[in-house]
């Protein structure tokens, strides 16, 4: 006679995670945010570099279309000489519709439509090369030129072209 010696199952399974799973998981991710965060924090100030050079080149083709579409020459005057425009920071630059008083110059008479868009406060203007810091885009789509470089506190430059003849808008 043989005697089998057998457990007696409840209906009830051991599901889930123990202790130790938990742990080994919450220590991977740690390690892997140890090494993903300050890649993630070198990485920003070239985000945010491309961020404003991309905000400024759809600027210039908001103008541009205003310009096109209300036949009327339109600008965008750019504050980098470091004076400040009421009260806020000197780094920014104002869309307007040129009324043609002072030719393809910001003055009194003409009609702001956005005033003072800052950059970031991290991103500054490195050079401006249009006459007077204004960009004119004409309604028969073509402008008088010239770029915009902009610069990040690591000192990468980026820079925003506009083509003379066809006003087209590039980031380079």
């Amino acid at each position: 006679m043989t005697l089998r010696l057998t457990c007696i199952r409840s209906g009830k399974r051991n599901s889930g995670f123990t202790l130790i799973e938990l742990m080994v998981v919450i220590g991977i991710l740690t390690i892997m945010m140890g090494i993903g965060i300050p890649m993630f924090l070198r990485a920003l100030p070239n985000f945010r570099l491309r961020e404003a050079a991309r905000q400024v080149a759809q600027d210039m083709n908001l103008a541009r279309m205003r310009a096109i579409s209300t036949n009327q020459n339109y600008g965008i005057f750019f504050n980098s000489s470091g004076a400040t425009v009421q009260g806020t920071r000197s780094q920014c630059y104002t869309l307007f519709q040129d009324s043609g008083t002072v030719a393809g110059q910001l003055d009194s008479n003409d009609h702001l439509e956005r005033l003072n868009w800052s950059l970031p406060e991290t991103i500054t203007f490195q050079g401006v090369t249009f006459a007077n810091n204004t960009v004119i885009f004409r309604p028969r789509s073509n402008s008088n030129g010239g770029t915009v470089a902009l610069r990040n506190q690591k000192g990468k430059i980026t820079t925003v072209d506009v083509l003379t003849n066809t006003a087209r808008v590039k980031i380079l």
